[in-house]
């Protein structure tokens, strides 16, 4: 197969999109062409053309470096366009491609001086100095860009729609990086400030066609989708600059921005540009959302602890204008969580710490009232894992505070939402897992001394009301009070037997060494323990019968 054949058909696989097969086929161009140079002899070397051989060897490198280019490979079609232009020097094409790859490479300096080459040899077309322009932008190079860029206008109104294309898209390029330049002229140090105001008013006059040009704009929306769902923040953080000129007064973009600035781990310019957003029009949920973002923040990645509580207040405080929104229990927990921070630094104030622990009581609370009120899931609101874990943390707060009934019943709760205290001798090395499973029985057993005073009547168990039978009514009298007078196991109520259980679990590691915890355990529940074995002694002895003695 010839080298035309060859790269005939390797045009075909590319518009095919079969680059691979494509890229072999030049490959075996390639191959020929080097055989022509080295392997030839007699007659054969008598036919080989040097200049036609150097011609269709950088034909092929072009093609292998578009190749490279559809392929997203910038750096390795650069290789194969600079391999051409060794082979043919004097190839205006190879700089508007090498031009390409290196803006597509963030060099504008580079691309900018490819493109201005190829002007320099042959007239352009109106897109590559649309390019230019914009590279030499972007470069610094504003006086360049300037005048290629006019030129671009200038070309436009020239045609008057004799070209028969549409050329409004060139015209609202061109105009958009006139005003930028505008912008930028008017950033500088040696500018006064009526210049500085005349430059803005001159950019303003620029912008007005393409933030009027639907289809420009809509080419900036789907190019800016495109870039942040392929990881290219670089190109989206640039083209959602551009719409934030086009569309000043749009908190979307400068949200958007923040949202790519937090894809790229750029915490500064992520509450900086929330901070811009707040300064456009927003309605209350909207507000709220964005307040709370920045607060979060300023919480975990900035550390700025008063200027989160304050964002975090301003969207507790702030009315919504939305049914669906959610952000006040959010709010109400991360400010809890700054407020358990800032305790816990040299910044600390007196009530940091009964101040986070309200603020989870009102996560908790608001939540529920969102569950009623959308006959939602906690799901739904928030991970159940975080409600989760801040009733226990409400559970602690309140046994430090001695409230041991308000412990005891958040740790039921966080007990029936799937928790489970991680015994001891499991977490032997997680001190704080440890206190906490103390801390359970510790309350429980508080709860139940302050609840069940020893008395006949902590063995007496309630029933639901028995439903109505066809027996005789006299009959079922005289049933239920013979069920009375029987002799039975009198047993405690089931807090008892928890208590009790770690209690025998506890002595029957003696001699040992226990925690703190556990002695208040110990030294809290034997003196009841016996006062309840002795009620439980004389209505077994009543009844007939001598219970177990546990």
């Amino acid at each position: 197969m010839s080298v035309e054949e060859c790269i005939k058909e390797a045009t075909q696989l590319v518009q095919a999109g079969s680059l691979l097969e494509a890229k072999a086929f030049l490959e075996k161009a390639l191959s020929t062409l080097e055989n022509e140079r080295n392997g030839l002899s007699g007659e054969g070397r008598k036919m080989y053309n040097p200049e036609e051989n150097n011609q269709k060897t950088a034909r092929v490198f072009r093609e292998l470096g578009k190749i490279d280019l559809l392929s997203g490979k910038c750096a390795e079609a650069l290789k194969m366009f600079e391999l051409s232009s060794e082979a043919e020097p004097l190839t205006p094409e190879c700089y508007v491609l090498r031009g390409s790859c290196y803006e597509k490479l963030g060099l504008m300096g580079e691309a900018f001086r490819e493109y201005e080459k190829y002007i320099k040899l042959c007239k352009p077309s109106l897109e590559v100095l649309i390019h230019c322009g914009k590279c030499a932008v972007e470069a610094g190079e504003l006086d360049a860009a300037e005048s290629y860029l006019t030129r671009v206008l200038d070309a436009v109104h020239a045609s008057n729609g004799s070209s028969g294309g549409d050329m409004s898209i060139y015209e609202s390029h061109a105009n958009f990086y006139l005003g930028y330049i505008c912008i930028q002229r008017s950033r500088k140090e040696n500018v006064s400030g009526p210049q500085a105001q005349a430059l803005v008013e001159r950019a303003d006059e620029y912008f007005t066609l393409p933030r009027s040009d639907a289809p420009y704009l809509a080419s900036y929306e789907a190019n800016t989708a495109e870039a942040i769902e392929g990881g290219h923040y670089e190109v989206a953080l640039s083209l959602l600059n551009s719409l934030c000129y086009l569309r000043p007064d749009d908190a979307h973009n400068y949200l958007r921005l923040a949202h790519v600035y937090h894809l790229k781990g750029d915490s500064e310019n992520e509450w900086k540009a929330l901070s811009k957003a707040l300064l456009r029009f927003q309605g209350n949920s909207a507000r709220r959302a964005t307040h709370l973002a920045r607060g979060m923040v300023f919480a975990e990645k900035v550390g700025d602890l008063e200027r989160a509580i304050k964002d975090f207040t301003l969207v507790i405080d702030m009315e919504p204008d939305e049914e669906m929104d959610r952000c006040t229990p959010i709010a109400y927990l991360q400010r809890g969580e700054t407020f358990r921070r800032r305790a816990s630094t040299g910044t600390a104030k007196a009530d940091d710490h009964q101040a986070a622990l309200s603020d989870f009581k009102m996560f908790v609370d608001s939540v529920e009232q969102i569950k009623k009120a959308e006959n939602c899931d906690d799901s739904a609101i928030c991970d159940p894992n975080c409600i989760t874990d801040t009733i226990i943390t409400l559970a602690s707060g309140a046994f430090h505070q001695s409230l041991f009934c308000e412990a005891a019943r958040y740790f039921s709760i966080a007990i029936s939402r799937g928790w489970e205290p991680i015994a001891p001798h499991v977490a032997l090395r997680e001190e704080g897992r440890r206190t906490v499973h103390d801390e359970v029985y510790l309350s429980l057993a508080h709860f139940v001394v302050s609840q069940y005073p020893v008395s006949e009547e902590i063995f007496k168990a309630t029933y639901d009301g028995r439903e109505w039978t066809n027996f005789d009514f006299k009959k079922q009298k005289t049933m239920e009070r013979k069920d009375l007078d029987k002799g039975g196991f009198v047993c405690p109520s089931l807090s008892y037997l928890l208590v009790d259980s770690r209690y025998t679990a506890l002595r029957a590691l003696e001699p040992t060494v226990f925690t703190s915890l556990e002695m208040q355990l110990l030294d809290l529940w034997e003196p009841y323990r016996v006062e309840v074995e002795k009620v439980r002694d004389e209505m077994s002895t009543k009844s007939g019968r001598r219970g177990k003695r546990y």
